[in-house]
């Protein structure tokens, strides 16, 4: 989201099986929404969007057109979530700086939808769509730091993952556009 502030979401809790702290749990999730509209200069491309829907390896149709070139809006939305739940088990700890093993399981979405020409008339833009979702879930392992002073803090963590990710493409359209052609 080039020159503009984007929200996202961070949060983290957990909780220690024994007073010295040597075991516990964590869970955290984290997402960030965000869109972006912007004029797309199409110099001889032709889109057509396949009408109705479809889903698997389904895509847009672009062909040259005749020395032409065209505008239109696009708006490009990507979600980006994940979810995790780890088990800790202290290594090392002193008075300024700890360092834990990580063991747990991950989920992650990331989902990128584009739309392509002017909103209809109840303002829907999902008229000629194309969208892809891609899902994460595995195992993952790692190591979580910190140290600390009366002043600063730092933490550090290093996850790997090993999972599989399962992949939707879905295109969905009610027009074909061009120069000099009219929506459909």
């Amino acid at each position: 989201s080039a020159g503009r502030f984007d929200a996202a979401m961070n949060l983290t809790v957990g909780h220690w099986f024994d007073p010295e702290t040597t075991r516990g749990v964590e869970a955290g999730f984290y997402f960030r929404d965000a869109g972006n509209t912007f004029t797309v200069l199409a110099p001889d491309v032709v889109v057509a969007v396949p009408r109705g829907h479809r889903h698997g390896w389904s895509h847009a149709l672009l062909y040259p057109a005749q020395l032409v070139a065209t505008t239109f809006p696009a708006t490009l939305e990507t979600f980006f979530a994940t979810a995790d739940v780890n088990y800790r088990h202290r290594l090392y700890c002193d008075e300024q700086s700890r360092l834990d093993f990580l063991a747990g399981y991950r989920y992650a979405h990331v989902g990128d939808e584009l739309y392509l020409g002017e909103a209809s008339s109840d303002g829907d833009y999902r008229d000629n769509r194309a969208a892809v979702l891609n899902n994460f879930h595995g195992g993952q392992i790692g190591l979580t730091g910190g140290w600390r002073t009366n002043e600063w803090a730092f933490d550090l963590t290093a996850e790997v993952g090993l999972g599989a990710v399962f992949a939707r493409s879905d295109v969905a359209g009610s027009s074909a556009g061009g120069p000099g052609s009219a929506a459909a």
